[in-house]
């Protein structure tokens, strides 16, 4: 009797819990196909939309909740509430697509607004509505997902459109115009978004070559994208190569599908790769370019020191202020053409200390100084065009002030940055290197102003003293030697 009623109830609890089930509780097809690999690299790596439509908005989480706690980052497994709009056609069992919106992205170098940034950080499932409440239970995540992040009904990817040989883009490069949030050195397996999209004839799949313009440098090829996702004026690529490290304003080329076979299946060296790139690539027009080592005509120091006093900060802020937006991209212009000299970009503050709230951003006045001098080093090559290797970085915090930090007036104009020009150190010369081999009459390679002990014993042919012979080379004859007598030798009569 009693093995029977066991039997019983075990079968009732079981009857109850499949049927108690939802169908819809168990994965959407579509979710399982972006669980992981490139499809789920593709579904989370955002795209750019002026806008994008609202069902549903995470709320704020209540430690008092039946069915959620007080975590304030959520991921897989966790609960959280939906706050579901008027227009919300969200019901029970039905799945949600998590995304967030970033920051307004703006072309580099037109200034035009091209969208938002988006990315989906999770997927969920609606367990329960209550009026215009929904409990969503997190059926996947890419990240943390917080109070106010806000939620549309899943859709899987589309499916991939193969590209059409014979196809053509524009013949002027795009650009990379965003990178992914609190990501500054962008490389291979990393994401990035480019100004060309499906009007320009662009498909998932497709392969970019990424080129790197320089002031008075021809043009590098750096790098390798594959398109994942398209909108119609931008699209969102992985780097699945590169050379160096990308940045916003890099250009971007077509490639044919007939190149891209042969990229993946010939075993091609680095150094044939790049030549073959090198003469595939069609010719970039460009305005004609000073030469190398010239410093533009014109160019004004006194103007370069007077923009730099319209870039102004805001007290314990890094980035300059709206205000100085022209004269900075003004001073980009300037420094484009300066090839010959090294461009120190120095950073200064007032003598205010830093406030509790930034501490966690600059540990003190040296360290905020430093980060302005980024901020501008960061535009100039990334927007302005400078030559990324002419650019150094120097902080001084509040150590040389220009005015009285006991007032207002004076801590702004305390609160700066200046730009030095200085001449570039050629690199050292060996003993034993051709360079240091040059006949006595040539001109030396470095010209340092002579010290106290040189001037006071300079060497018989008016000449440097020289080096130690290279390693297997006799000692040279014909020139005197002036060592004095070791101490034991005697003098000899006269």
């Amino acid at each position: 009797m009693n093995r029977r009623l066991f039997a019983t109830v075990c079968a009732t609890l079981t009857a109850g819990l499949l049927l108690g089930q939802s169908p819809a509780a168990a994965d959407h097809p579509g979710i399982e196909s972006v669980r992981m690999g490139e499809a789920a690299l593709t579904f989370s790596a955002g795209f750019i939309r002026p806008a994008m439509p609202v069902e549903g908005v995470v709320g704020p989480l209540n430690a008092d909740a039946q069915t959620s706690s007080n975590k304030m980052i959520m991921g897989t497994g966790d609960l959280c509430y939906l706050q579901l709009t008027k227009a919300s056609t969200i019901e029970v069992g039905a799945h949600v697509t998590i995304h967030r919106r970033i920051n307004e992205i703006f072309h580099p170098a037109k200034g035009k607004y091209l969208g938002d940034l988006f990315t989906n950080v999770g997927i969920g499932l609606v367990t329960e509505i209550t009026q215009r409440l929904a409990t969503v239970r997190i059926v996947r995540s890419w990240g943390p997902i917080n109070a106010g992040d806000r939620t549309i009904r899943f859709a899987p990817l589309p499916p991939e459109e193969p590209p059409v040989p014979g196809r053509s883009l524009p013949n002027i490069p795009g650009y990379i115009i965003a990178f992914p949030p609190s990501l500054s050195l962008v490389a291979q397996t990393h994401i990035v978004y480019i100004d060309w999209g499906r009007n320009d004839g662009l498909r998932v799949g497709d392969r970019l070559d990424v080129l790197r313009t320089s002031a008075n440098l021809p043009v590098q090829r750096i790098g390798e994208l594959k398109v994942l996702v398209l909108e119609d004026t931008t699209a969102t690529a992985l780097v699945i190569r590169s050379t160096v490290p990308f940045l916003r304003a890099d250009r971007i080329a077509f490639q044919e599908p007939s190149q891209q076979v042969v990229r993946r299946s010939s075993a091609e060296t680095i150094a044939e790769e790049m030549d073959r790139l090198a003469k595939a690539a069609p010719p970039e027009k460009e305005a004609a370019q000073p030469a190398l080592g010239a410093p533009a005509p014109g160019f004004d120091l006194s103007r370069l020191a007077a923009l730099a006093k319209q870039l102004e900060f805001d007290p314990g802020g890094a980035p300059i202020r709206p205000t100085g937006q022209a004269a900075l991209k003004e001073i980009g212009e300037m420094l484009k053409a300066v090839s010959d000299k090294q461009i120190r970009i120095e950073g200064h503050t007032d003598r205010m200390p830093i406030g509790p709230s930034l501490k966690g951003q600059y540990a003190n006045n040296l360290a905020l100084s430093k980060a302005r001098a980024q901020e501008i080093v960061r535009y100039l090559a990334e927007e302005g065009g400078v030559d990324p290797a002419n650019l150094i970085v120097v902080g001084h915090g509040d150590a040389k002030p220009v005015a009285s930090n006991s007032t207002e007036e004076g801590r702004k104009q305390n609160r700066r940055i200046e730009i030095v020009l200085t001449p570039k150190e050629p690199p050292p010369v060996l003993s034993n290197s051709p360079a240091a081999k040059r006949e006595p009459d040539s001109p030396p390679l470095v010209s340092p102003s002579p010290s106290p002990s040189a001037a006071a014993d300079p060497s018989p042919s008016g000449e440097a003293i020289p080096q130690s012979p290279p390693v297997g080379e006799p000692p040279p004859q014909e020139r005197p030697t002036e060592l004095a007598p070791p101490p034991s030798a005697a003098p000899q009569a006269p």
